[in-house]
């Protein structure tokens, strides 16, 4: 049967999905907000979230698109923007830009944390993370954690291409209809992964009982 959430098995896999962009307990990535502060012993919170980034998204971390002159596409967020240049924070790097080398630049309705993100993972794996997310203090690490190799460089190659996969849809959706719906609700693999939460949801509240 099913086991219950574990939280040091937890943070080892917050440190492989979330810890590049977040900070949580002093440790962690810039990208996204620290949520030490979150409200994360609300489990409804937490899948809510996690399930759907972009239903809240404050301006400062709204994704931000790049074209340069050069041909490069980059996304990330603005951390800063003057006259001669502009700041980007992506996934893996800080980046200056002159502005005479930017061909456009668009501020997107997205988050930089992309839907999905529970689906690559072991039903145990989403109960060990959400338990760790709802600690109020930081756990050790596993005994074997060292020796796991994290796919943290795959699963973040992953993570950028659902995304642009899920502007392309967006756009040829907004060209179609008109409009620019950029979530739309009938999306079957967004319906599933929402069904696939609830199951391990429900499951967490069933282990917890």
């Amino acid at each position: 049967g099913s086991q219950p959430g574990n939280a040091s098995p937890g943070r080892a896999v917050y440190n492989r999905v979330c810890g590049q962009c977040h900070t949580l307990f002093d440790s962690g990535g810039k990208v996204g907000p620290d949520i030490t502060g979150a409200n994360r012993t609300d489990i409804t919170y937490l899948l809510e979230t996690i399930v759907d980034p972009n239903a809240v998204i404050p301006n400062e971390y709204r994704t931000t698109e790049i074209e340069t002159k050069d041909g490069r596409s980059l996304t990330g967020i603005l951390k800063s923007s003057t006259e001669k240049a502009v700041t980007l924070q992506t996934a893996n790097e800080l980046i200056i830009l002159s502005r005479d080398d930017i061909a456009s630049q668009r501020l997107t309705e997205l988050s930089m944390m992309p839907e999905g993100l529970l689906a690559p993972l072991a039903d145990q794996e989403v109960r060990d993370l959400l338990y760790y997310l709802g600690r109020s203090g930081q756990v050790p690490l596993p005994a074997n954690a060292a020796r796991q190799p994290g796919p943290d460089r795959e699963f973040l190659t992953w993570a950028e291409q659902h995304q642009r996969e899920r502007r392309r849809h967006a756009a040829e959706l907004a060209q179609i209809t008109r409009h620019h719906d950029l979530n739309p609700a009938g999306d079957a693999v967004h319906q599933l992964q929402a069904w696939a939460v609830r199951q391990a949801h429900a499951k967490h509240l069933h282990d917890s009982a």
